[in-house]
């Protein structure tokens, strides 16, 4: 196929230069018989140019369409490697869609801490604190007002 098309290349190079050649002589024609009969070749040789542009077209867009089918058969060394029911590559390939799936769910777990649970324990932890800061306010004031009595009492004997 590669012989036909550049053959094809040739010979449009071939009648374009011919082509070209009629054409000059065709500008120094003197008669209208010279004139007549160039111009019957140079119609010709045209033709043939456009034949072959066809023919070329044709066949760069059926190269173009063309493929090429591999088929590998693999030969008895070079299958995988299996130990009993075990094989290393669907190890391998499970180590993977774990790994996916754990980068997944830890995603899922950030997204769900930051956005659900964080403003929750805020939420709970805000009251809890102010409690907190009003017990112990309280108890201050009673372990004070115990201290001075016993200050007090102290201070008597």
């Amino acid at each position: 196929m590669t012989n036909i098309y550049v053959d094809l290349q040739s010979k449009l190079k071939a009648k374009q230069a011919a082509e070209q050649q009629l054409l000059k002589i065709l500008e120094k024609a003197e008669t209208a018989e010279d004139v007549l009969a160039i111009y019957l070749q140079l119609e010709s040789i045209q033709t043939q140019i456009e034949q072959l542009k066809g023919q070329i077209k044709y066949y760069q867009e059926s190269s173009d369409l063309s493929s090429i089918s591999v088929r590998l058969i693999a030969e008895e060394g070079t299958q995988p490697i299996e130990v009993g029911p075990w094989k290393p590559e669907g190890a391998a390939k499970d180590a993977v869609e774990d790994l996916i799936r754990f980068v997944q769910n830890f995603s899922e777990f950030l997204i769900r801490f930051v956005i659900l649970t964080l403003p929750s324990l805020i939420l709970i932890a805000i009251p809890l604190y102010l409690v907190f800061l009003g017990g112990r306010a309280i108890f201050r004031r009673f372990r004070k007002t115990n201290v001075d009595v016993e200050v007090k009492e102290e201070v008597k004997k």
